[in-house]
């Protein structure tokens, strides 16, 4: 397998002729495609200040097209310029109405395109430093926002400040161990958790940082009906292939704050908080690869409904919604899934 050298944030990180496994979509919290690629990360830290490589032309040096500062912490949009650049990057405590969204901040770009193959280095953006989150299932339109990767145990690709890792696509290394490919966010639990401009809090079901007078209230909490479809569902809707037949969601960090938050959020302690980790990987051409055995503690995570007897356990959450759900087994245990 040819490889390919190039720096991904503070991380060498050594990329193959990238396979894509299992492309077909699907719904999921975040609205991206669900899908599996192979990725090989490792390799020495490098200096995130020179990652930034120039082309020399004669004696001048011609800067990338991108700035390559997608994920460094800044304070204002000047600390995601680059000289010679587009400079089309953000400062995140700049670039959303209601609040910082990120618990630290740091430069987004609020545009990008993925490449229409579902490659690993086309889910890429800002030379490589952001992974191109899509506006809804199936679109190759999206947000870049900043990468980060990690293996059941531990974290390859690290989110700057006090942001966390949000589970967006299954994939496994060269030697067939498995790596979540991901985005960073805010993800927070609590209002302490939002360190970044003055005055911002949590809003826990979202995981999201706003403005102290931002924060919602919502007519619905986490495992009551809802409808994805609806303009106001009344909580934040997660669902399957029916989007009118939900369930009210709430977000956590996973390890046992967060299990605990979704306990209290869901009035009940099988509630608690998974990144929803596949325990094996289906390659398109063929075959099973062993998947997660594990999630990391601190990883975005979602509450669900623990289910240690089988599919009995899912039968009140499948009379609310109206879905069939089912008792499906993820890295960190059991859990009701809605049908996908």
């Amino acid at each position: 397998m040819s490889k390919k050298l190039f720096v991904v944030a503070t991380l060498t990180v050594l990329v193959g002729t990238f396979a894509v496994l299992d492309v077909g979509c699907s719904s999921s919290d975040d609205g991206a495609i669900e899908q599996t690629a192979v990725v090989d990360a490792g390799g020495p830290e490098v200096d995130a200040s020179k990652a930034k490589d120039s082309a020399v032309v004669g004696d001048e040096k011609v800067p990338s097209e991108e700035e390559g500062t997608v994920g460094a912490t800044c304070t204002r949009k000047s600390d995601c310029t680059v000289a010679g650049t587009i400079n089309d990057n953000v400062c995140s405590n700049e670039a959303f109405s209601d609040g910082d969204h990120f618990a630290s901040s740091v430069c987004i770009q609020l545009a990008c395109t993925r490449g229409p193959g579902g490659s690993f280095e086309e889910m890429l953006c800002d030379d490589k430093a952001g992974f191109c989150l899509p506006n809804a299932t199936g679109s190759l339109e999206g947000t870049c926002l900043p990468l980060c990767l990690y293996s059941s145990t531990s974290f390859l690709q690290v989110c700057k400040g006090d942001n966390r890792c949000a589970f967006a696509h299954p994939g496994a290394d060269n030697n067939g161990v498995a790596v979540a490919i991901g985005y960073c966010t805010g993800g927070c639990n609590v209002d302490a958790d939002c360190k970044g401009t003055p005055g911002q809090r949590c809003q826990v079901e979202t995981g999201t940082c706003v403005n102290g007078d931002k924060v919602a209230s919502f007519a619905k909490k986490l495992g009551e009906a809802c409808d994805g479809s609806a303009a106001s569902p009344g909580c934040p809707c997660a669902f399957g292939k029916d989007e009118t037949k939900g369930v009210c969601s709430h977000a956590c960090r996973a390890g046992s704050a967060g299990n605990d938050v979704c306990a209290a959020a869901g009035g009940d302690a099988n509630w608690k908080c998974t990144a929803k980790l596949p325990t094996t990987l289906t390659p398109s051409t063929g075959g099973t690869l062993p998947g997660f055995t594990g999630q990391p503690d601190g990883v975005v995570g979602s509450c669900a409904f623990a289910c240690p007897n089988g599919d009995a356990d899912c039968a009140a959450l499948s009379t609310k919604s109206g879905a069939a759900l089912s008792c499906v087994e993820f890295a960190d245990g059991k859990y009701c899934d809605f049908p996908r």
